[in-house]
């Protein structure tokens, strides 16, 4: 059988040009389907990134959402008021009666806002993984890095942070139980112990004063991005 090449040469045309348009369709739907996803993770990006501001916010308040307050409660308005007061002569004044005292509403106040701390300072850092994985997937789709790479970044270092912070708050709030207790053993304000753990507790805030510095500078370089 004679094969007539023309129809072949015409045959094959067609067939690339179906195949190409086949091609410039798939991509310009592609290129449809990849934009809408990239203008939905910047909206996603942008609701995360005020999620983020506002927990930080919160936390450096020693605040809480409202998921937070209903797990970690607080002791009562006048037992926090009494607390506070006697806590604030622990290395000075305090008498044998009011450290009794002092002991009974450490356990029901002293641990509140470190662990409201750390809950939050947990939550920031869960919520600011949840932002690289969306920067994370916009990357990808648009095969270019971006300033939100850098955004990313400003945000784990204020997560990390606040997470060593509400760290250093366990800590400083294990410190004056072991003061609380070294008074009612019958030591003072003066003794060598009780002045060496006070030292801790002072460098504990310390630490926790430059922390919180790092976090202000954090914030800056985050909301300038």
């Amino acid at each position: 059988m004679k094969i007539n090449s023309r129809k072949l040469i015409i045959s094959f045309v067609l067939g690339v040009i179906v195949v190409l348009g086949a091609q410039y369709v798939w991509n310009t739907l592609r290129e449809q389907v990849t934009r809408a996803t990239v203008v939905q993770l910047d909206t996603f990006i942008a609701s995360q990134d005020d999620i983020l501001t506002g927990l930080a916010d919160l936390t450096k308040q020693n605040g809480s959402d409202e998921v937070t307050k209903g797990i970690i409660l607080d002791c009562s308005s006048d037992d926090r008021k009494r607390f506070d007061e006697l806590l604030g002569m622990l290395s000075t004044t305090i008498t044998r009666p009011e450290t009794l005292i002092l002991k009974e509403l450490f356990y029901k106040c002293g641990d509140y806002y470190s662990n409201t701390r750390a809950v939050m300072a947990s939550n920031l850092s869960r919520e600011t993984a949840v932002l690289a994985d969306y920067v994370r997937l916009r990357t990808t789709l648009m095969r270019a890095s971006s300033s939100l790479d850098m955004r990313v970044k400003a945000w784990e270092d204020i997560s990390d942070s606040e997470l060593k912070n509400a760290s250093s708050f366990t800590k400083l709030v294990a410190t004056q139980g072991s003061i609380i207790e070294t008074l009612l053993l019958g030591k003072t304000p003066t003794s060598p112990e009780v002045k060496l753990l006070t030292a801790e507790a002072g460098r504990i805030q310390g630490q926790m004063m430059v922390l919180s510095k790092q976090i202000e500078d954090y914030r800056l370089r985050a909301s300038g991005i």
